[in-house]
């Protein structure tokens, strides 16, 4: 088969962004060292501006699900309270990567790439 653009990597910024060019009708293969994932996670949460994205692309509420999303933050001695900021997702939510990843890669299929 043939393909317009290949994407090293199955991590999250190699899926979302297989995701994406998959809504532009462009043809997408990701290219992924491993054989199957590992469930391993070198991060534990998402932030609020890939919320955001998550968000205009209808999908937040699958990463959100279950998940806490944490209203303080602790900075040495000074607590920020995360509430007070004004975006649309003040604070991101606590998801392991592996989680993410699969998320993603399920999305990816459901668009067909």
């Amino acid at each position: 088969m043939d393909y317009d653009v290949i994407v090293a990597g199955g991590g999250p910024t190699g899926l979302w962004l297989a995701c994406e060019l998959g809504l532009a009708h462009v043809r997408v293969a990701v290219l992924e060292k491993l054989a199957e994932p590992t469930g391993l996670s070198k991060a534990l949460g998402l932030q609020s501006r890939s919320m955001e994205m998550l968000d205009h692309r209808g999908i937040l509420d699958r990463f959100t699900a279950g998940n806490s999303a944490p209203p303080f933050l602790n900075f040495a001695m000074f607590p920020l309270d995360l509430r007070r900021i004004d975006f649309p997702h003040p604070y991101g939510v606590m998801i392991p990567q592996a989680r993410v990843e699969a998320l993603l890669e399920e999305h990816a299929k459901e668009l067909g790439r």
